[in-house]
């Protein structure tokens, strides 16, 4: 906790101000209110709530990055520059370059009132379902005031596959 009437010290002179962890998919959605089982086409975006709350951050000002594994693809390529279009850093980002590769995949479908919005998701096996803490820099933990992840099997993952050694440990604790 902080010092009287504060409630965090954050870290001063950091060169981000969030970093989010996360996986972040291909979103493929039908064009406006259309079924996912009636539309003979989708558009495709970024998406994941990691990136959504870096990329919000960044629009009201804040500089933010985020930690992904893409797979080293077009098709990672294009997530990246929607991050990079979203004034998110991609300096953290790790490219799969395995024969496994595989960018995770969702499907949204926009409610029509009565039918809610559905989302349908393919991620198993994705490139991030890889990410080990030998891949991520130890010094990403310093470079923030804030750390932001949000899926607790993602970060289990990390942690299972690294020997608890470094400052890192404690921030992902």
């Amino acid at each position: 906790m902080g010092g009287p009437g504060k409630i965090f010290d954050f870290k001063e002179n950091t060169e981000f101000d969030i970093i989010g962890m996360g996986e972040v998919m291909l979103r493929l959605s039908p064009p406006g209110k259309e079924k996912i089982s009636q539309s003979e086409t989708f558009e495709k975006n970024a998406g994941g709530s990691e990136l959504n709350v870096v990329s919000g951050a960044a629009m009201l000002g804040l500089r933010n990055a985020i930690i992904t594994k893409l797979p080293k693809s077009k098709m990672g390529h294009f997530i990246r520059n929607k991050i990079r279009y979203g004034n998110v850093s991609d300096d953290h980002i790790v490219y799969d370059s395995s024969d496994e590769k595989r960018l995770g995949i969702y499907y949204y479908e926009s409610g029509a009132y009565p039918r809610k919005s559905s989302c349908i998701y393919d991620r198993a096996s994705s490139s991030m379902c890889s990410l080990t803490m030998d891949e991520i820099s130890p010094d990403v933990f310093s470079q923030a005031k804030i750390f932001h992840i949000s899926s607790i099997d993602e970060i289990r993952s990390v942690i299972a596959s690294h020997k608890a050694t470094g400052p890192q440990d404690e921030m992902v604790r």
